[in-house]
């Protein structure tokens, strides 16, 4: 099996060098993924958005990569804040691009997906409404007095 998802990734590899297909490219790292195939994944998903404009990206394709962006963060924890931060630019495009698509995609998530829909939605509203950082003075509940 570790033969056969070489050769698909060779042959995706080959077949990039002409116009791509942002679906057929996001099902094989999907597909990759679920078959624990991390770095391939992540190349072909990295492929995709280091060459192409983003905004060109179909949303379709933005919310799907938002979310194995994510999956990849959670296997690859050497690009972990790397992932999130593409994963987070991703969801945030694909609502810019049509926010209603991208809340049907989202709703329609499978169920052990769920976490990564939250945490995403998590992170765009914090991005847009970041909290306020507050000077407070510090107390010491204790009292303790070393005089």
């Amino acid at each position: 099996m570790r033969i056969f998802t070489t050769l698909l990734f060779s042959l995706l590899t080959i077949c990039s060098c002409s116009n791509i297909n942002e679906y057929g490219t996001i099902d094989d790292a999907e597909y990759l993924f679920n078959q624990k195939e991390y770095n391939n994944s992540q190349r072909l998903c990295d492929y995709i958005i280091e060459n192409n404009d983003i905004t060109n990206i179909p949303h379709s394709v933005l919310c799907r990569l938002s979310v194995i962006y994510l999956k990849l963060a959670e296997q690859t924890k050497e690009s972990e804040d790397k992932n999130t931060a593409i994963a987070t630019r991703c969801y945030r495009t694909a609502f810019n691009l049509d926010k209603d698509s991208s809340n049907i995609y989202f709703s329609e998530i499978p169920t052990e997906d769920i976490k990564y829909a939250i945490l995403l939605s998590s992170l765009s509203n914090a991005i847009d409404s970041p909290c306020e950082i507050h000077d407070f003075e510090f107390t010491d509940s204790c009292n303790f007095n070393h005089n």
